[in-house]
């Protein structure tokens, strides 16, 4: 039997509902009938309720509606979550577009960045351009990176590429280009050639931003030792946005939706765990173990996991 998650109970498995009831043409009564199930669970189910009056709704009734609606549910021991710095960083992608600014978003490793990026383009794939810059690339690899997500010829010199950029971009509406694991601009003076040129060309009309680990110290430094073109792009973006480095608040929420209620686990996380990808690495693998020795969580098991001695 699948072990449902609590953001499946409450947002998937709802929305898969209300679709199948419109495109149907059909009711709650109609829809627990077939499922063989009474109509308090599929209103209450609905509603996104994991409960009726003080009992909670079992797996098997969500699996029932499923069936019948052909909604395919998985398990998963990982999954979204609206962390701190999801919404700090969804929010600022979001009054970038809106502006057509230029923007930063720094973070260290772990902190939910890059996922973010992906994340964003996946919800609003119109005219969004996320560039993955390498430590490998030259400026001119790296103008081709940019004119091959942007989709233009990616024949010439670096700067007749990037003038393509330019014109496909400025062409399109409501756009937004920006540039995840940006500290590779650090050192290279070519890269950050490229990024000057494309906030100059772009300004006022296109949002544009970096993200990346130390982005904000990168920029402020090169400004100050008046690096080459460090000093200008810095100026050029002022609107510098940042990680939270506290993720407890998010560690306590994660564990409530993942159905970890012991405060002696969740205070153990607390104390040890400072990004998402440790978390997810302990928590997965722990839920792993007790799924298959029915033994519940313990610290005991997280530390060994942490330690990795598991």
């Amino acid at each position: 039997m699948t072990k449902l998650n609590n953001f499946q109970k409450t947002k998937e498995i709802p929305e898969a509902i209300k679709t199948y009831l419109i495109e149907k043409n059909t009711n709650q009564a109609n829809l627990a009938r077939v499922a063989g199930i009474g109509e308090a669970y599929v209103s209450n189910i609905l509603q996104g309720k994991t409960s009726i009056a003080k009992s909670e709704i079992k797996d098997k009734y969500y699996e029932a509606i499923c069936k019948v609606i052909g909604y395919e549910i998985k398990a998963e021991l990982w999954r979204h979550f609206d962390t701190t710095n999801f919404m700090l960083f969804m929010t600022t992608i979001h009054e970038a577009r809106t502006e057509k600014k230029r923007f930063t978003f720094d973070g260290d490793t772990g902190s939910g960045k890059t996922y973010a990026c992906k994340e964003y383009k996946r919800q609003f794939p119109t005219n969004t351009f996320l560039v993955t810059a390498s430590a490998i690339e030259n400026s001119k690899e790296f103008a081709v990176n940019i004119a091959e997500t942007v989709g233009v010829e990616t024949h010439g010199t670096a700067g007749a590429i990037i003038k393509r950029v330019v014109k496909k971009l400025l062409s399109l509406e409501d756009v937004i280009l920006y540039i995840d694991e940006a500290e590779h601009i650090k050192g290279k003076t070519g890269y950050i050639n490229v990024i000057k040129t494309l906030a100059d060309l772009l300004e006022g009309r296109v949002a544009f931003g970096l993200v990346g680990m130390g982005i904000n110290e990168i920029l402020s430094k090169g400004f100050e030792r008046n690096k080459q073109n460090f000093r200008q792009t810095a100026r050029r973006f002022s609107d510098r946005g940042r990680c939270v480095e506290d993720i407890a608040q998010d560690i306590e929420n994660i564990c409530f939706e993942m159905g970890i209620t012991s405060k002696r686990l969740i205070n153990w996380l607390v104390m040890r765990i400072k990004d998402f990808d440790t978390l997810k690495n302990i928590l997965t693998k722990a839920i792993k173990e007790v799924t298959e020795t029915n033994e519940p969580i313990t610290a005991e098991l997280l530390s060994s996991i942490h330690h990795g001695r598991y």
